[in-house]
C-alpha cells in the first residue's frame, strides 16, 4: 500500500471514531445525568419590526450633498440596488442598499467639478462592526451604532454616522448616513 493511501485510511478511521464519539457522547451523558426540575422564564419574542441581530447583514446608506457644489455619485449596491450614476446637487440625497458575500456591500466614487475623484465603500464583515472608508488606502473606521466620524480624503470632508440598525422590506440592515461636507 502507498504511503498516501495509508494516511488516508488512518485519517478516515480517526474521523470515523471522532464522529462516533461525538454522536455517542450526548446519548451517554443523557443516560448518566440526573433529572432536574428547574423552572425557566418564558421566552419572549422580539416586538414586531424590531431589528434582528445577526452577523453580515446588508448595508444601507443615504448620501446627502451638503456642500455647495454638485457631486457626481457613481455607486453600486451589490445584489440589491445595483449600479447607478447620479449627480447630487447641493441638498440632494441618494439611497443605496447592498449585500455581498465576497467584498464590499456598497462601493463607488464621488467626482467633483474640478475632476477630483474620491472612492468610498461600506461593508458589514462577517465578524466585527460595519466599516465605512474613503480613498484606496487606510482611510476607514469601524462603527458601533450611533458612532460618528469626520473623514477627509483628497481635500474633501465627509461626515459619517452609523445609525441604529433598521429593517427595510423585512430585511434587517446596518444603516449609515454620509454627508458630503466639502
Amino acid at each position: 500500500m502507498g504511503r498516501n493511501r495509508k494516511f488516508a485510511m488512518l485519517g478516515s478511521a480517526i474521523l470515523g471514531a471522532m464522529m462516533f464519539a461525538g454522536a455517542a457522547a450526548p446519548a451517554m451523558a443523557a443516560e448518566a445525568a440526573p433529572v432536574q426540575t428547574t423552572q425557566h422564564a418564558d421566552v419572549q419574542a422580539a416586538p414586531e419590526g424590531a431589528p434582528v441581530k445577526a452577523i453580515a447583514l446588508a448595508v444601507a446608506t443615504q448620501i446627502t450633498n451638503t456642500s455647495n457644489v454638485p457631486v457626481t455619485l457613481d455607486v453600486t449596491g451589490y445584489d440589491m440596488s445595483g449600479h447607478r450614476k447620479v449627480t447630487l446637487r447641493p441638498g440632494q440625497s441618494q439611497q443605496v442598499f447592498g449585500h455581498s458575500y465576497t467584498g464590499h456591500d456598497i462601493e463607488g466614487t464621488m467626482t467633483y467639478p474640478d475632476g477630483t475623484q474620491v472612492p468610498f465603500w461600506l461593508n458589514n464583515p462577517y465578524i466585527g462592526q460595519p466599516i465605512a472608508g474613503f480613498g484606496d488606502g487606510s482611510n476607514w473606521d469601524r462603527y458601533d451604532e450611533t458612532e460618528r466620524h469626520t473623514r477627509v480624503e483628497a481635500g474633501h470632508s465627509f461626515k459619517v454616522v452609523r445609525e441604529a440598525d433598521q429593517v427595510w422590506q423585512t430585511m434587517p440592515m446596518k444603516l449609515f448616513t454620509i454627508a458630503i461636507a466639502s
